[in-house]
């Protein structure tokens, strides 16, 4: 795993976090910000985590995406304005 941080002249911040697993595939990155989107195949929990941390991201006026890591696996990109 990576955790990237840049700031840039633009009052804002950028987070990344990177890892080499399977990564997400594009038809499914937004399902995954879906809130109890768990199957009964998938992990144990709720499937809000990634739910609760977007809605908490655009509330201090940022946004979270996903593309794909140089790492083989899934970026998640936060921004958020500086404070």
């Amino acid at each position: 795993m990576f955790v990237g941080i840049h700031v840039d002249d633009h009052r804002c911040v950028q987070i990344t976090v990177d890892d080499d697993g399977p990564g997400i595939a594009f038809a499914d990155r937004e399902r995954v910000f879906a809130f109890g989107d768990r199957g009964p195949t998938e992990a144990n929990g709720t499937g809000i985590g990634l739910a609760l941390v977007r809605l908490m991201i655009e509330r201090a006026g940022g946004q979270v995406d996903i593309e794909t890591s140089p790492l083989g696996g899934a970026r998640f990109v936060v921004m958020v304005p500086r404070a």
